[in-house]
């Protein structure tokens, strides 16, 4: 909101991402349980927002008594790579059920998992009844 009280180029804000791992990144997580999994919270922001302004609006969060955790937030490009990906609709607690099927598919054709689980949060939980909750489910392979 900062950029748009300035005058300056706005945008919208991008769906809540998340990255999981266990140990070091990329591990395999599906049978480890959830409270040792690792994890990072994403959100698409465009290259023209740099470092500076994450620093002021940080600062500007803190003023306004928001947690320490603020100055935590850091930009990080996330190289593109091959993967294979599946719409997920339903309940967060059924997603491994998918991941399986992506796995499934990908060892069908020679890949194996190589990477960060990525998740992409289309439906807001708080409106949408868990049935139909939609999550992009994105798995980085290479050939096996």
């Amino acid at each position: 909101m900062t950029r748009k009280f300035a005058g300056r180029k706005d945008y919208t804000i991008s769906k809540l991402e998340t990255q999981y791992w266990t140990g070091e990144m990329g591990n395999e997580f599906s049978d480890v349980p959830r409270d040792q999994w690792r994890w990072r919270l994403l959100i698409r922001t465009p290259r023209f927002v740099d470092g500076k302004e994450l620093k002021q609006a940080a600062a500007v969060l803190l003023a306004r008594g928001k947690p320490p955790e603020v100055k935590e937030v850091e930009l990080v490009s996330i190289a593109p790579s091959q993967c294979v990906q599946l719409l997920h609709v339903g309940p967060y607690q059924r997603i491994g059920a998918s991941v399986a099927a992506i796995r499934v598919f990908a060892e069908s054709r020679g890949f194996a998992f190589h990477g960060l689980h990525h998740e992409i949060y289309l439906s807001d939980p708080r409106r949408v009844a868990p049935e139909k909750l939609k999550t992009i489910l994105r798995e980085p392979v290479r050939k096996s």
